[in-house]
């Protein structure tokens, strides 16, 4: 099963589970994960579930400059019990079926140069590097 994120507390706890066996990087309770995602109305998760337990999410960025209509794939989690089985994969093929039915152009993803199984992923799917590849800036503290 692939659920849209409602914001509801079970969801965020899903989400806080997924991470945990994944990056451990999300440093907030449910409830606040919940209020700080509510805030953006563009940004968007799913969550896999098989049987009922939370094992994967993936989050996208919906995107409409002048230039184009497209979705940014800004981050995909799998519980490590779980990683190298095809939920990654199966949950882009999702994403991509959905935003092409409303008319999105343009998919992104932006993915760390080491992470071989995420590029792989991406590849099989028939996303390319570009060849005039863009740098990454960051402004850590603002």
């Amino acid at each position: 099963m692939f659920k849209k994120y409602d914001h509801s507390h079970q969801m965020s706890c899903d989400l806080l589970y997924i991470d945990e066996q994944s990056f451990n990087d999300i440093p907030y309770s449910a409830e606040e994960l919940s209020m700080r995602l509510k805030k953006h109305t563009h940004y968007n998760i799913y969550i896999q579930y098989i049987k009922d337990v939370p094992v994967g999410y993936i989050g996208l960025l919906e995107v409409q400059n002048p230039h184009y209509s497209g979705v940014w794939i800004d981050l995909i989690a799998v519980c490590k019990q779980y990683q190298n089985q095809g939920i990654a994969k199966h949950m882009l093929e999702l994403v991509i079926k959905k935003f092409k039915n409303k008319g999105i152009t343009l998919s992104t993803a932006l993915v760390r140069e080491n992470n071989i199984p995420s590029l792989c992923v991406f590849k099989k799917l028939g996303y390319k590097e570009e060849a005039d590849a863009f740098k990454l800036l960051c402004l850590d503290k603002i």
